[in-house]
């Protein structure tokens, strides 16, 4: 997948405070996705900015290789994957995302399990 070319569209946003962010979107009809459709749809964004370098630009593959290896840790761990294990697994990957939700997904996470 290396070798793969990705066609892409750069957005130059101006926000409201004066500061201007560059958005990446493989959207790129110009016809189709209005440069103003950005623009208004951009508070809709992370809710917070990263901390850690890439943060969110790794995040999608931090979950791949968590998905990828937790049955085998499983498996190492204790020789034998049971139910109880799987549930446990699962909720470390759920709340492992659950600090990327937009409050409107913590809200429905919640009601998704209870909390």
């Amino acid at each position: 997948m290396a070798d793969k070319t990705i066609q892409c569209r750069l957005l130059r946003i101006e926000l409201e405070d004066g500061n201007v962010e560059i958005l990446c979107t493989s959207l790129t009809d110009i016809k189709k996705y209005k440069h103003s459709e950005f623009k208004a749809l951009y508070h809709y964004r992370w809710n917070e900015e990263e901390i850690l370098p890439n943060e969110y630009f790794f995040l999608y593959k931090r979950f791949q290789i968590l998905g990828d290896f937790w049955i085998s840790s499983a498996e190492v761990a204790t020789h034998n994957l049971s139910k109880k294990m799987v549930l446990e697994y699962v909720d470390i990957l759920n709340q492992a995302i659950y600090p990327y939700l937009t409050n409107k997904g913590k809200k429905e996470y919640c009601k998704l399990i209870g909390c």
